[in-house]
């Protein structure tokens, strides 16, 4: 069974905007999947964001993903990318959360 080469799990709800801990996949990794979900009384939007260095400016990679209740999305990117992150657009409730889980080979 392959290994990840890349692999960061972000939990979001606190607050909308980027991730505070961007993972730097320079030299690591070209294909990445994402997984989106959220817990069991959130619905939310969420996008990956990428950028030249750890601070920004970012820039959208695909489009934002809608998730209603329980829900999960998966999303794949072919790089090379630098620095990626998270990018909560917007939640029902911030009591809720939002696990988004990159991997990358």
């Amino acid at each position: 069974m392959p290994i990840p080469e890349a692999r960061r799990l972000w939990t979001l709800g606190a607050s909308t905007g980027i991730a505070s801990d961007p993972v730097n996949l320079q030299a690591m990794t070209r294909e990445i999947n994402v997984y989106m979900q959220t817990d069991g009384a959130s619905t939310a939007s969420v996008e990956m964001v990428t950028s030249r260095t750890s601070t920004g400016p970012w820039v959208t990679l695909g489009s934002s993903q809608s998730l209603s209740t329980g829900a999960v999305v998966v999303a794949g990117f072919t790089g090379p990318y630098l620095w990626v992150t998270p990018r909560l657009i917007a939640i029902n409730s911030t009591a809720n959360q939002v696990f988004v889980e990159l991997l990358g080979d």
